[in-house]
């Protein structure tokens, strides 16, 4: 995931263990449905693919058994989710290289990818349409990106309403904003998306 922002390894869970436990049950959760969407978003088995805030490289090392032609990269910025990617990933021969960087700082260096994945990391970052602009530098020409992410504001509705669980709610994105997060962004990515100059 991405620091300097709304996610710190160690502030959403008192053991890593269970921190990366929860990651990774978040990835196959949905992945019969996931696994379409990356399918019909264009990846194929010769895609140079790179993850952004790739956490514990769990979705490269699905990825990779689905397209085991493909190339993958990483980025991380959290030094623990990067070593554990890097040991989970170590003997996957279809993983070019795992950065130990900001998404800021891999932009500045020449790449051309076929696919960008960012899943469950935009919602975290303080400026999502720098970051967005950044990505698509690093694209090749046509290339595409894919975002998987949040909206809190549809995530939990009840009827009748549960005053007390829509007050949790409220404190949460209210702590992820204040931590310079937007838990409500999935609404707002495909305004962002066309700023950043990316076509359907």
């Amino acid at each position: 995931m991405i620091t300097n922002g709304s996610y710190e390894l160690e502030t959403f869970s008192t053991s890593m263990k269970s921190e990366i436990k929860r990651l990774d049950a978040q990835i196959d959760l949905f992945w019969s449905e996931e696994i379409s969407v990356y399918k019909n978003a264009g990846i194929k088995d010769n895609s140079h693919i790179i993850d952004l805030g790739c956490g514990t490289g769990y979705l490269i090392e699905k990825l990779s058994r689905e397209f085991p032609n493909a190339k993958f990269t990483g980025v991380e910025q959290d030094q623990k989710l990067f070593d554990i990617s890097c040991q989970r990933l170590q003997n996957v021969p279809s993983v070019l290289e795992i950065n130990h960087a900001s998404i800021e700082q891999f932009s500045q260096t020449d790449h051309d990818y076929d696919i960008a994945i960012m899943r469950l990391v935009l919602e975290h970052i303080p400026n999502p349409l720098n970051t967005l602009n950044q990505i698509r530098s690093i694209l090749k020409p046509g290339g595409r990106i894919i975002i998987i992410d949040n909206d809190f504001d549809y995530h939990l509705k009840t009827y009748p309403p549960i005053p007390e669980l829509d007050q949790l709610y409220a404190a949460y994105k209210r702590s992820r904003i204040d931590d310079g997060g937007d838990p409500c962004i999935g609404i707002r990515l495909p305004s962002l998306l066309s700023q950043a100059g990316f076509d359907r």
